[in-house]
């Protein structure tokens, strides 16, 4: 933490080079342009979540822009129920009401299996036969595709959440079937299923889908970023870390039993376990602090110091170290380029930031060495995935993957975004990151029409009492506050 806070006395001498007079309009345009991007890179790369690259590469050659019926996000773990574990297979039901989602444009597909999302220990499980009682949907199961870790042969689907501990499950990819069901409604799936190892209980979620692009969310990038911002509008500028925590409590339905790093300071926190102790967990360092740095950047315009500092509060109630540090790097990238452009200088205005000889940092010049060396963007890519496999967890090979789209797409918009589709991993993550930043570069009139416009400014969260939002007004809100903290540290927009 010394480390740290000497980097952060060493910028404030070089956050004078950023700042300077921008007029309200200015700010208001290249604030509703990086949450555009937030969004059309969150849109861009949800229904990739998880691909491998190779695969994104042969699967998408002439890849440029949305992929059709998008997945616009999930609903979180709705029901479960138990298989007997004596190897034999037996017919089982799980039953639950429908989620919300917005019947003019969105329909639900369900999905069927074990993630960490709702339990920390494995599960494999086989299934066949999947049927959905509750409503006249004749499905088969060709209709259910493989997804996550699932594995079809002979007509049976193996859920294997113990491969790698990571999500297992199956998918109903003819999700047009589900059209005409509405929200609230009992749901009930039937299937038979065969105990195998591991716990044994199988559970159903939904994912959401927009028959082509029309907004974005829920997700969880930018969610947590609506809870910052609303924990500003309450507490004021001098918030805390504490401040945020009691809002995340107040306003997130998470899941206190979970295993992401979000989950597992929410349950720490409902038990009164407070940050920094929060974030001080196995997956502390996973990606869910870089995912959500912006909102910090776009409140401290020309101050990439303040910016994170703000972050580190907030990064700290779910991560450690690195975790931390992913968001302090990407707050300050975003509140350099309110007048810094050359993506050289916006990668060492992250990079300085944070401590030099953190592996985050690490990776980063890393990138940055082999990029400049000449080296094609797939070989930069492929050891630092044989290096890191998994997921998320650690968050370096997805801050490789944000560095190297940055300096690949070279300020373009329409490069920087494909290459972090086709670095694949946590697609809408890294393309959200990327998006938002190209976005503040461009500002919102300059953002090409086929990217925004099927944003149609409409953008949903999952943060309670604020679900629905219009770009253009959440980008005011968010102005209102950068004016007010830039006045509270005494520097003028």
């Amino acid at each position: 933490m010394k480390k740290l806070f000497l980097c952060l006395v060493l910028v404030l001498a070089a956050a004078a080079a950023f700042a300077g007079n921008m007029s309200q309009s200015e700010y208001y345009n290249k604030v509703r342009g990086c949450w555009t991007g937030k969004c059309i890179g969150g849109a861009l790369g949800m229904p990739r979540e998880g691909a491998f690259w190779k695969d994104q590469v042969k699967e998408f050659p002439e890849f440029s822009g949305y992929l059709s019926d998008v997945k616009c996000g999930w609903s979180f773990y709705r029901g479960h129920t138990t298989v007997p574990d004596d190897g034999e297979w037996h017919t089982v039901t799980i039953s639950c009401a429908l989620p919300g989602f917005r019947e003019d444009t969105t329909v639900p597909a369900p999905i069927i299996g074990i993630s960490p999302e709702a339990y920390s220990r494995p599960v494999h499980i086989h299934v066949k036969n999947i049927r959905i009682k509750s409503h006249d949907i004749k499905v088969t199961d060709d209709d259910f595709g493989t997804f996550a870790h699932c594995a079809k042969a002979d007509g049976i689907f193996d859920v294997d959440s113990t491969y790698g501990g990571e999500r297992s499950w199956i998918r109903l990819d003819d999700f047009g079937k589900m059209k005409g069901v509405k929200p609230g409604e009992p749901f009930e799936i039937e299937m038979d299923a065969r105990y195998i190892s591991g716990e044994n209980r199988i559970g159903l979620g939904f994912d959401y889908y927009q028959l082509g692009v029309n907004g974005f969310g829920p997700d969880d990038d930018t969610s947590y970023q609506i809870v910052g911002l609303v924990a500003l509008e309450k507490y004021g500028p001098g918030l805390t870390a504490e401040n945020i925590a009691e809002m995340w409590k107040e306003l997130l339905p998470l899941n206190p039993n979970g295993t992401l790093a979000e989950e597992i300071a929410f349950g720490r926190l409902q038990k009164g376990i407070m940050p920094p102790e929060s974030g001080n967990h196995p997956v502390g360092e996973a990606i869910g602090g870089q995912m959500k740095g912006e909102i910090w950047g776009l409140i401290c315009p020309g101050r990439p110091d303040l910016a994170a500092e703000y972050a580190r509060q907030d990064g700290i109630i779910a991560h450690r170290e690195n975790g931390v540090y992913g968001e302090m790097f990407v707050a300050a990238m975003i509140s350099a380029a309110f007048y810094q452009h050359d993506i050289d200088t916006l990668l060492q205005t992250g990079l300085s930031v944070i401590p030099p000889d953190c592996r985050y940092a690490e990776m980063v010049k890393r990138v940055i060495r082999e990029h400049k060396a000449g080296t094609p963007w797939y070989k930069i890519l492929a050891p630092i995935k044989e290096e890191f496999p998994n997921l998320c967890d650690p968050v370096y090979p997805e801050c490789a993957i944000i560095t190297l789209a940055l300096l690949e797409g070279r300020g373009d918009m329409d490069a920087a975004l494909c290459t972090a589709f086709y670095c694949g991993s946590d697609t809408d993550c890294n393309c959200g990151t990327v998006g938002a930043l190209m976005g503040l570069i461009y500002g919102f009139d300059k953002i090409p029409d086929k990217w925004k416009g099927p944003i149609n400014n409409d953008f949903r969260c999952f943060v309670k009492g604020c679900g629905e939002w219009q770009i253009d007004k959440l980008a005011k809100r968010i102005c209102r506050q950068g004016n007010i903290v830039m006045k509270y540290h005494k520097d003028r927009i």
